[in-house]
């Protein structure tokens, strides 16, 4: 499954408990991929499926996680690799990626993923379980 199969996905199961809005790159760069409106708060979502044993992001995305950051801002990072998502907190990885100096994109491996995830969820994914941990975020 790809990124954009897998954000569908997220729409599916989410869009009726709340208001679902994908946001594309030219909105701003580095912007996570859903904004989600749920129980009366705005919710960002990075979607992602992992690359062998390796989740990429795009420097840009670092970046914005950076500056919101510094304001004590939060968003949520699903990612999936074939049955498996994973949901974690950006403040909870972002400082463990790591970064190659040849100008590569900055990666996480999957392993500091699965010890700082929030969630795990194996198919058929309990929506209810991560409705219930998006009330709690």
């Amino acid at each position: 499954m790809n990124e954009k199969g897998f954000t569908l996905s997220i729409r599916n199961a989410l869009s009726k408990k709340g208001h679902w809005s994908r946001v594309e790159n030219v909105v701003g760069v580095g912007m996570p991929d859903i904004n989600f409106f749920f129980n009366k708060r705005d919710i960002w979502i990075e979607a992602k499926v992992a690359k062998g044993n390796r989740i990429i992001f795009e420097a840009s995305q670092v970046t914005w996680f950076t500056r919101r950051n510094r304001y004590k801002g939060e968003y949520l990072i699903f990612v999936r690799k074939h049955n498996t998502m994973w949901i974690a907190l950006a403040s909870s990885i972002m400082d463990k990626l790591t970064y190659t100096h040849n100008g590569g994109k900055p990666w996480l491996e999957l392993n500091t993923l699965q010890t700082n995830a929030s969630i795990i969820q194996h198919k058929p994914i309990d929506w209810d379980t991560v409705l219930d941990f998006l009330k709690s975020f």
